[in-house]
């Protein structure tokens, strides 16, 4: 007689991942200096007509980081902006790069924010959204390179966070394998519960959003979630910039010194470095 075992039943895969990604608006770092203005509170930038505000660039290296999980193993991915109304057109390109839905907070996340207020009202943003298995933010913001509010935010939430990131993938067991950046290389860690990253440009190379991508996201309803949606008050600023400034350009100078020989230069340079006291 013959026995036959059973066949085992198929291994589980693991659910869609619900990601969240945190995207800021903020004026091109390629900018010419002259490009800069201050505005009226001295508190703020003001940008010369022409000069449009863009994505942050370690943003777009997080939300192509979520895409690619997205692309490999199934997620819903939500970009979320806290920032004037204007702040619309990064949520429309990260639905043009694939993302599929988009959340505007409005409020003041700008040069003059404060990041204990945003990283507040952000974690209290993403409560609202069902079951966030993961947290993807850029490493740091390219107008004030404070990179707190992504570490702020996972203190808000309880939650843990590594910065900066270079590769995220996702195991067969649902759990992530991420890589830190230090100083000597990386860092190798796995995570199995909620987490939160800073996402660095190692990571990836932004996607171009195709022009399918693009004509759907100009069409499509963004909504908002204001303070009073989230049942929050705006508290005082722990944090206020009481001026900001552009300093003025260095002035520099170049003088050659002529002389008939090498060696007559190099005097002559010697005796003009001993004048000025640089040597």
């Amino acid at each position: 007689m013959l026995s036959v075992a059973p066949i085992p039943p198929p291994a589980r895969r693991p659910t869609a991942m619900n990601i969240v990604v945190l995207l800021k608006q903020v004026h091109d770092p390629n900018l010419p200096r002259s490009a800069l203005r201050i505005g009226a509170d001295g508190r703020s930038l003001a940008l010369m007509a022409g000069s449009n505000p863009i994505l942050n660039g370690y943003d777009a290296n997080a939300l192509e980081e979520a895409l690619r999980l997205k692309e490999k193993h199934g997620a819903v991915v939500t970009a979320l902006c806290l920032g004037a109304e204007q702040s619309t057109d990064v949520l429309r390109r990260a639905l043009a790069m694939g993302a599929d839905k988009a959340v505007l907070v409005p409020g003041d996340s700008g040069v003059s924010g404060d990041a204990v207020l945003t990283a507040h009202i952000l974690a209290a943003a993403i409560k609202t959204l069902a079951a966030v298995r993961l947290v993807l933010a850029g490493r740091s913001a390219s107008d004030t390179d404070a990179g707190v509010v992504a570490a702020l935010i996972a203190a808000n939430l309880g939650l843990p966070m590594l910065t900066p990131v270079r590769s995220v993938a996702r195991e067969e067991d649902g759990s992530l394998v991420v890589e830190r950046i230090t100083d000597a290389g990386f860092r190798r860690f796995r995570v199995s519960g909620p987490v939160v990253l800073g996402v660095s440009n190692e990571a990836n190379k932004p996607r171009t959003p195709q022009l399918k991508g693009v004509a759907m996201a100009k069409r499509a309803f963004i909504p908002t979630l204001t303070l009073a949606d989230l049942g929050i008050g705006l508290s005082p600023a722990a944090l206020r910039i009481r001026r900001l400034f552009v300093p003025p350009m260095a002035v520099s100078t170049t003088e050659f010194i002529a002389a008939g020989s090498a060696a007559d230069a190099g005097r002559l340079l010697a005796d003009r470095l001993r004048a000025d006291a640089l040597v």
